[in-house]
């Protein structure tokens, strides 16, 4: 479920947030239905351009992100697609007010409930019929005066949009290329089979072991370009060196043995 962002407003002289605007109070749910109305109304519809020519929904110029969602939303998908045009991978296969790679000629909506509403933020529930009916979820910011959409649903996989933006914009600056360093390449790493584990610490010291067990090796490990290279403490021995790759965070050696890096 979206996160809701409860924002606290310091008691420094300043003056509350107004949610009125010549008498109409902008924090009551009739007014936010009347606000979605106003986002929904025309997605998945044709419309008419300024010369009276009809122009399908897909070919439409409007944006209707830069218009309709938040600053700090809108700013991290400009971000996100400023990576993805450096590293060739595609944001969205899919449209995200649609909620489908392709919309139906009935395509609709409904407000199911608008609820968690503050100062700053609401949720909404919606029905989305795109060949089907799809309940999805809505967070709202208010800024600018008005309501704009802060995050789309989560995904069949549970992340919601604005992690998947953050994700992308961080894979994608890994790899570019940044410097591999003790500090940035600290964390845990485990095999296919998560049956064994390597964990890096930023001293430049590591451990591996079998995962459950309270046994384990002590290595000390170099850096290297992309590679990295560890060594068993303490014991005359080869290196086995490992291969890092930022897209798909792991590291690889020659004999194929691929550990994968764990969120943290």
């Amino acid at each position: 479920m979206l996160g809701v962002l409860l924002v606290l407003t310091a008691c420094g002289g300043k003056k509350e947030q107004k949610s009125e605007d010549n008498g109409v109070n902008k924090h009551t749910e009739e007014y936010i239905l009347q606000r979605i109305d106003t986002i929904y109304k025309t997605v998945g519809k044709a419309t008419v351009d300024a010369e009276g020519n009809r122009v399908d929904y897909i070919a439409s110029d409007f944006n209707r992100d830069s218009a309709y969602c938040s600053q700090r939303y809108y700013a991290l998908m400009q971000q996100a697609l400023e990576v993805c045009e450096k590293t060739g991978e595609v944001l969205y296969d899919y449209d995200h007010w649609v909620c489908g790679q392709d919309f139906s000629e009935d395509w609709s909506y409904k407000v199911k409930k608008v609820y968690q509403v503050t100062d700053s933020t609401a949720l909404v529930d919606l029905t989305i019929h795109n060949f089907n009916d799809k309940e999805t979820t809505i967070a709202l910011r208010f800024e600018r005066d008005d309501w704009y959409i802060d995050d789309f649903c989560p995904s069949e996989d549970g992340e919601d949009d604005k992690a998947y933006l953050r994700r992308v914009i961080q894979q994608g600056e890994e790899a570019q290329g940044a410097e591999l360093t003790f500090d940035n390449m600290a964390g845990i790493y485990d095999d296919e089979k998560q049956e064994s584990r390597f964990c890096l610490m930023s001293d430049g010291t590591a451990t591996w072991g079998m995962i459950g067990s309270l046994n384990f090796t002590e290595y000390t490990y170099r850096i290297s370009g992309n590679t990295i290279c560890l060594k068993p403490k303490d014991v005359d021995s080869e290196e086995d060196c490992y291969k890092y790759d930022p897209k798909t965070r792991t590291l690889k050696n020659e004999q194929g043995s691929v550990y994968y890096r764990q969120e943290e």
